[in-house]
């Protein structure tokens, strides 16, 4: 109660909904840019159980940017030392660590035992790879990337008939401009890990002003927003 009382005294949120957020259970795939941040305030909210997906290693490049990690894990795999890390902050959230890369092959069978799922990669193939399984286990999926100062934030209820990635991207879309090859900018990142954390609380509390089947656009450098609705 101590611990959580600031984030319950919010009107639409209550001991009701912090009991929502205990009991769920929500799968992070990939533990970089996006997903340091989106993890930290996750397992900060007290979500029950955190999976964490990610087969590569803390590099010293990702440390400017990626701040669940230190100088000492360079070179360990990036879910298991998240994992340490984040436990280390609060002992009462169970977090799963799969020190490998989500796939065709494993993605139903890791996704179906959480309520929903944040894309936090920057590999469009795994990402119509996640979609895909969300899709067909009916889990609800929060996506995010980002492009230089530019970053956007989308979630797709996985409702029947609604919206679906390759409404956006066609899946065949090649040389995909990633951080890898453009750079990236570690609060720029953090303010859109930050929002799939807040979409995904809005899920679990069932929040009436969730953005379901929009996308959010935001440019860090202008400040401009839009919210874009996809058909």
């Amino acid at each position: 109660m101590k611990r959580y009382n600031k984030q319950e005294s919010v009107l639409e949120w209550g001991i009701k909904g912090q009991e929502y957020i205990k009991k769920a259970r929500i799968l992070v795939v990939g533990a970089g840019g996006l997903g340091c941040p989106a993890l930290q305030y996750l397992l900060g909210a007290g979500i029950g159980f955190i999976g964490i997906v990610d087969g590569d290693i803390v590099s010293e490049e990702n440390l400017h940017r990626q701040l669940v990690y230190t100088e000492t894990q360079i070179g360990l795999n990036k879910a298991i030392a998240a994992k340490h890390n984040l436990q280390l902050s609060n002992h009462e959230v169970q977090i799963k660590g799969f020190d490998f890369y989500l796939s065709k092959e494993n993605a139903q069978e890791i996704i179906l035992d959480y309520d929903l799922v944040l894309d936090c990669t920057d590999d469009l193939a795994i990402r119509h790879v996640i979609h895909q399984a969300c899709h067909t286990l009916q889990k609800p999926l929060i996506l995010a990337a980002n492009y230089l100062w530019e970053g956007y934030v989308i979630h797709f209820s996985m409702q029947k008939d609604t919206a679906r990635l390759q409404d956006i991207f066609p899946e065949q879309i090649n040389d995909v401009p990633t951080c890898n090859n453009l750079g990236a900018i570690g609060p720029v990142l953090g303010v859109l890990g930050s929002l799939q954390a807040i979409e995904a609380l809005k899920i679990i509390t069932k929040h009436p002003s969730m953005m379901c089947n929009q996308l959010f656009h935001i440019n860090l450098k202008t400040m401009q927003t839009s919210l874009i609705q996809i058909k």
